[in-house]
């Protein structure tokens, strides 16, 4: 599968303020083509907090089926690692995980199938 494959069906990038997560954030939509205007800079995902994130991804606007989120740790390996089937490891600097749910609201969210890799495997795929 084609890195593109796995971030191109997003409607919408969200990312914390952070310079890093914005910045990863710019690089990812600047690889994909995207319109910078689909970033959205999100002051509630400056956290470090695994219940707050997902929180956040509970009260997601369900006009939403494919988003990408960018944040920070041990939030994001938390949750993802609550919210997947599959075994994922912590996600390190640069890493990513892709959650599939079989739900059509987010606020029904359950466990899901994973994906995950790193930017050096993105470079290889």
């Amino acid at each position: 599968m084609h890195w593109n494959t796995v971030f191109s069906a997003a409607q919408c990038i969200m990312s914390s303020p952070a310079n890093r997560a914005l910045h990863t954030a710019t690089i990812l939509a600047h690889s994909l083509d995207y319109d910078m205007n689909k970033i959205k800079i999100d002051e509630a995902l400056y956290t470090f907090n695994s219940s707050d994130l997902l929180t956040y991804i509970k009260r997601l606007d369900d006009v939403y089926d494919h988003l990408l989120l960018v944040g920070h740790n041990p939030a994001f390996s938390v949750v993802t690692q609550e919210l997947s089937e599959n075994n994922v490891p912590e996600l390190s600097t640069a890493c990513w995980a892709q959650l599939t749910f079989d739900a059509n609201r987010w606020s029904e969210i359950k466990q899901g199938t994973s994906l995950h890799g790193s930017r050096k495997s993105l470079s290889n795929l």
